[in-house]
């Protein structure tokens, strides 16, 4: 698996399909209506997530090249081994259904947040 992301980060990003113009607006008009944001220097946040975006998105790319590369030939690769896909579930109104349950998730994220500051386990006991 390392290797192969390793191959995936390392691909020229030079000829890809970039993210569309529009598309990269709304995410930045959404980025720019969230109240915990109001108070921050938005044009500094938002050139740097567009610049974020255009990675990933560019990266994702990538990913889609080199997938459908290894699969169609698999003898040019013997050593790169693909990730098994992930299977997410859409309903009808769009949203997403991920095998992740939420509480269990929060829980572990809080205990281990907890778990890193020593002022908080002081308090705790």
């Amino acid at each position: 698996m390392i290797r192969y992301n390793l191959y995936v980060d390392c691909m020229p990003g030079d000829g890809l399909q970039e993210i569309d113009h529009a598309s990269l607006k709304r995410i930045t008009k959404v980025a720019r209506s969230l109240e915990r944001l109001k108070n921050t220097s938005m044009d500094k946040f938002c050139t740097a997530l567009s610049r974020e975006i255009a990675i990933e998105f560019n990266r994702t790319m990538g990913k889609i090249i080199f997938d459908r590369t290894v699969r169609s030939q698999p003898g040019a690769f013997p050593f790169v081994a693909l990730p098994e896909p992930i299977k997410v579930v859409a309903k009808a109104t769009g949203r997403l259904i991920c095998a992740h349950t939420f509480k269990a998730d929060c829980t572990a994220f809080t205990f281990w947040l907890f778990k890193k500051y020593h002022y908080v386990i002081a308090t705790l006991m």
